[in-house]
């Protein structure tokens, strides 16, 4: 589990990406049209793009990469 300044950062960094993605819709759009499964539509483009990010973000930390 994330300490409290992880935490920190991991809200910052979601708060960030909602904004841009909030800004420039078709980005949101983009992002979500990477690789072969279709979004699922449960939340805005925006707001699914916002959490993808957060998710390869928090999948590409060394603690979750398994070296050797």
């Amino acid at each position: 589990k994330p300490d409290a300044k992880e935490f920190s950062m991991l809200t910052a960094a979601l708060a960030k990406q909602r904004e841009l993605y909030q800004k420039d819709p078709k980005a949101a759009e983009k992002a979500l049209h990477v690789g072969e499964s279709p979004p699922k539509k449960i939340a805005t483009p925006a707001e699914t793009a916002a959490w993808t990010l957060i998710a390869n973000l928090v999948l590409n930390l060394d603690e979750t990469v398994t070296r050797n």
